[in-house]
């Protein structure tokens, strides 16, 4: 999901595992599994607002969550805790 929301794609989701916190008005809909009415109207609400309205505000959420900087403290992080149990 992460990665539609970054190329500024909508994202319909179920609310079940880590998506739900990536997802917000902005960036597209969370629905309850097996609510097929409720998937349908985030369809229509993603389609009524428009891809301009989604490409924007998906592209600014990315950018504003997931700096590079921080992915890189990260991983280095993980690095040394790998690096120090061998």
């Amino acid at each position: 999901n992460m990665e539609a929301i970054a190329c500024g794609t909508p994202v319909v989701t179920y609310r079940t595992g880590g998506s739900v916190e990536a997802v917000t008005d902005e960036t597209g809909f969370v629905v309850e599994q097996g609510n097929y009415k409720e998937l349908l109207e985030a369809a229509r609400m993603i389609r009524q607002r428009g891809k301009s309205y989604y490409q924007s505000r998906c592209r600014e959420y990315t950018l504003m969550h997931f700096k590079k900087e921080d992915r890189y403290s990260d991983y280095i992080r993980l690095y040394d805790e790998l690096t120090k149990r061998g």
